[in-house]
């Protein structure tokens, strides 16, 4: 098991114990516009949980369930995620970007890739207009992300982070994060802050939706060549407190042993401090 998902398993541990003994959250949902969990499991459609944006497979030769299981597949897995194989697959949105102009944001998602050697390859993309690439850098593992065609003046967006590597087969998380405010663009990996971006004054535009593992510019290209277990859009300045974790829920007789520990645990304590 990666330290990925060994992390993600803890944090969702944590989180199901903040529920059942009632704390609140961050409020982080509140700032959620858009997110695609991919929990269908078969079928053309894959819409926004958030939103009410839908989401239309386009390319994927078989859309019934299981048929992305295997590593270089395409379509669903039985396990909440979507296969992509670089051969024009792709979930087009009806998400439009412009409602991200003039205002901070954050833009994250789980994925995993498969080939390192392959040219430029997109988690996101616009359907026409201008690019809105996030993804991996051609030739090597590295995450690159372009919105720099979308600024009007300012430094723009576009950068690459060499130490990261997206393309190695396990399933990572990625966050881009805009604070108008600031006129700053951090990247996240594996909730890591790797790369920041100062002096960022320009305005987002563009005049496309939101495509999902391709960019639409020039008729389709940058596919991508992996899993993707979660894609999400706030109109905030998020942290990794308030990132997004793996889609795994622990099964409910779990739960139940995990609030009676913690509910054991506050006992013992209380019976410590006494």
């Amino acid at each position: 098991m990666s330290q990925y998902r060994i992390n993600f398993v803890g944090r969702n541990t944590l989180l199901v114990v903040a529920v059942l003994l009632g704390m609140s959250s961050s409020g982080a949902e509140a700032a959620v516009v858009a997110q695609w969990s991919f929990n269908e499991g078969s079928g053309n459609a894959a819409d926004s949980s958030v939103g009410g944006y839908t989401g239309t497979l386009v390319g994927f030769a078989d859309t019934s369930a299981g048929v992305g299981n295997p590593v270089g597949g395409s379509g669903w897995t039985t396990d909440g995620r979507l296969n992509f194989d670089n051969s024009g697959s792709r979930v087009e949105t009806d998400f439009p970007l412009s409602l991200l102009a003039n205002k901070s944001f954050t833009v994250e998602f789980t994925a995993s890739h498969n080939n390192a050697a392959l040219s430029w390859s997109s988690v996101t993309g616009a359907s026409a207009g201008n690019i809105f690439f996030l993804g991996k850098t051609a030739g090597n593992t590295s995450l690159h992300a372009n919105l720099d065609a979308e600024v009007a003046g300012g430094l723009g967006r576009s950068f690459s982070d060499t130490n990261t590597t997206i393309a190695d087969g396990e399933m990572h998380h990625v966050a881009v994060v805009f604070d108008d405010v600031a006129d700053t663009q951090e990247l996240f990996f594996d909730y890591e802050s790797v790369n920041i971006t100062a002096g960022v004054t320009g305005v987002l535009r563009s005049d496309g939706d939101l495509w999902i593992g391709l960019e639409g510019i020039g008729g389709g290209r940058f596919g991508w060549d992996g899993y993707i277990g979660e894609l999400r859009i706030s109109d905030a300045v998020l942290g990794p407190d308030d990132f997004l974790v793996e889609n795994e829920i622990p099964e409910p007789s779990t739960m139940i042993l995990l609030g009676i520990g913690s509910l054991g645990l506050i006992g013992y304590r209380r019976r410590r401090q006494r």
